[in-house]
């Protein structure tokens, strides 16, 4: 009976030994978080030309953030391309924060002298994510051409009250059929303006540009549709 105890002693000291060499499983606080996007693109202008920073960028609700160090020591013209479209803006020496409505995917920039052509290079690039799906696409789903008309206004000229999206179904300027789906494109919280688009049967076929009035309106800058809608 003695000689039994022992044997089942010693299996189960050898039992806690193989437990013990196990590799120990880490916890949540030992395993390293992953590096988050940035919400701010960071893009130098120096005497060489663009560099970009953050290759990576998260946009925002409002749009797309971005801090120009412009360290040339002069004035730069930066170019923005992405998607189909593109912006340029003149920036004196010094740093600036400027948001911008560019849509998710690459977008490529390039810091000239405004005294010159721009670039011919292809340029610096980033790449703007959209991990909260804000964006809403701006492209129309034309099969043929896009007609397109720009609108200008006095100064303190009255706009018209509601909704951006109740605006745009109203103007003249728009032709929306009774079914179209008339919502929200772009960022949701743009601050210098709002676009809304029109889908019918699945395609967006016009984008109504609009801008805030001084009086709490709003007025159509733009409209783009499809010739063939």
């Amino acid at each position: 009976m003695t000689r039994f105890a022992l044997v089942l002693v010693a299996l189960a000291l050898a039992g806690c030994g193989a437990a013990s060499e196990e590799p120990a499983v880490p916890s949540a606080d030992t395993v390293p978080a992953a590096a988050e996007t940035p919400s701010t693109a960071v893009v130098v202008c120096g005497p060489d030309g663009a560099a970009v920073e953050t290759p990576r960028v998260a946009a925002s609700r409002d749009g797309v953030h971005v801090e120009i160090r412009n360290e040339s020591g002069a004035e730069r013209v930066l170019h923005v391309g992405a998607g189909e479209s593109s912006q340029g803006e003149g920036f004196p020496a010094g740093t600036h924060a400027r948001v911008w409505a560019l849509p998710p995917g690459p977008a490529t920039l390039t810091c000239d002298d405004p005294a010159g052509p721009p670039s011919e290079e292809p340029g610096e690039s980033f790449e703007v994510v959209d991990p909260d799906g804000v964006w809403v696409p701006t492209a129309l789903d034309c099969d043929g051409e896009v007609t397109s008309a720009i609108f200008d206004y006095v100064a303190d000229v009255a706009g018209v009250q509601g909704e951006p999206v109740d605006v745009a179904r109203d103007a003249s300027e728009v032709d929306v059929a009774r079914d179209d789906v008339v919502e929200p494109a772009g960022y949701p919280d743009a601050a210098e303006g709002t676009t809304v688009r029109v889908v019918r049967d699945g395609r967006a076929v016009a984008l109504v540009g609009l801008m805030p009035s001084g009086d709490g309106g709003w007025l159509v800058t733009t409209v783009s549709r499809c010739a063939d809608a």
